[in-house]
């Protein structure tokens, strides 16, 4: 893959085998990217169009920070790690929608080492269809029943600002929460502005806009098996 241009994969299981990523690519696909020679990707990618509030370009490179193995071998890492801090008989609950690839397998991962956590899912908005979060974070729909004094992890995409977990960790508290933990697929502490402490990351990366395994901009590239940037 080193120093080529690779085609986007249509939608696949994160345990799809290796040798079946790069189909041919189809009309509109995205253009992945890796530099050769260097564990830092970079690129120049096309600007969405409509701006930066309008429709991502479907075209729009992506340059690859975690393949599918890194992300495979990295939650089942996190499924340990949680099991020897939170006993059996705690609640998931997930944030919508970024999160929902990620808690899917999480509590697969979590069923292999003896934890069979219930679920539930938290729906907020913060960034509409920008790359900055708008600052205000609102709840779109009803909160989980049940939470009262059980241990609760709280599961996110992206720990960014930190608004949008400070506010889902407040909700969840008011609903008697006994306890709460926190696990980010992608932390980003450089870009924090409400303080809050993640208990269990994924991956810790700098100030870049991280989109696929669930991660959309723009309700875009969600699909996509591995994680990557759109700088």
């Amino acid at each position: 893959m080193t120093g080529m241009l690779l085609p986007l994969p249509s939608p696949v299981s994160l345990y799809r085998s290796p040798s079946a990523r790069n189909p041919p690519l189809p009309p509109g696909g995205a253009v992945l990217s890796r530099m050769a020679g260097s564990t830092e990707k970079t690129m120049t990618p096309e600007t969405p169009s409509g701006g930066g509030e309008g429709p991502a370009d479907p075209r729009a490179p992506v340059t690859l920070l975690f393949d599918e193995v890194e992300i495979a071998r990295r939650v089942g890492a996190l499924a340990p790690e949680i099991s020897r801090a939170i006993a059996d008989g705690f609640t998931i609950v997930a944030l919508l929608k970024g999160a929902f690839v990620f808690v899917a397998d999480l509590v697969r991962a979590l069923d292999g080492v003896g934890r069979h956590p219930r679920v539930e899912f938290i729906t907020l908005s913060s960034y509409g269809r920008g790359r900055e979060s708008a600052g205000t974070v609102r709840l779109i729909g009803e909160l989980p029943a049940g939470v009262a004094g059980r241990a609760v992890l709280l599961v996110d995409d992206v720990a960014d600002t930190g608004r949008s977990l400070a506010f889902a960790r407040d909700l969840l508290l008011g609903q008697g929460t006994a306890r709460i933990w926190i696990c980010a697929l992608v932390d980003k502490p450089s870009r924090r502005e409400v303080e809050i402490a993640v208990d269990f990351t994924g991956f810790t990366i700098g100030d870049r806009f991280v989109v696929g395994y669930g991660i959309d901009y723009a309700e875009q590239y969600r699909h996509l098996p591995y994680i990557g940037a759109l700088d």
